[in-house]
């Protein structure tokens, strides 16, 4: 299903302890590269970091996605075991340009409409398409990335803690 807007949340409780389910995590995922690795082969999967009460990691894929969930995990310990709650979210810098690109296309559409309602020109109205176009693709493309990263973290989770 794809969200009304470009967030996802969700849980997993597991029965083993934090610290194993953080070692899971962490043998399934690659080191973040630096920025001064720009020309290192690219494995397949994801990258991340592991924190002190959960991890981070993002897919790996060639070229540029701004519309990439990027993951935050946090493992909290409970009386049986552990709880994942895994919080899938844009980059906050894809977040300020859309918030941006709104205000751009607001200011334009309500000029538009000032002067269509005005009845001094007739304007071309394919502006007013802006802010519903950046909507409906940002809402499908981080849609379609965010079931892919929740499928991964949960198939980590899952054969977490199993042997191997």
């Amino acid at each position: 299903m794809i969200p009304l807007v470009p967030y996802r949340r969700f849980q997993i409780d597991l029965p083993i302890e934090p610290r194993a389910v953080l070692d899971g995590v962490a043998q399934r995922i690659h080191p973040r590269r630096t920025f001064w690795e720009p020309f290192e082969p690219r494995p397949e999967g994801y990258e991340g970091e592991i924190t002190s009460d959960g991890f981070r990691l993002n897919r790996l894929i060639r070229g540029r996605n701004s519309f990439l969930p990027c993951a935050r995990g946090l493992v909290t310990g409970t009386a049986w075991g552990s709880r994942v709650v895994v919080t899938l979210a844009l980059h906050p810098a894809t977040i300020a340009f859309l918030v941006a690109w709104c205000i751009v296309f607001g200011a334009i559409s309500f000029a538009i409409l000032t002067e269509w309602q005005s009845g001094i020109a007739t304007p071309p109205l394919f502006p007013l398409a802006g802010i519903p176009f950046a909507y409906v693709l940002t809402t499908l493309a981080f849609g379609f990335e965010a079931v892919q990263a929740e499928r991964f973290v949960r198939e980590v989770l899952s054969t977490t803690g199993s042997p191997n």
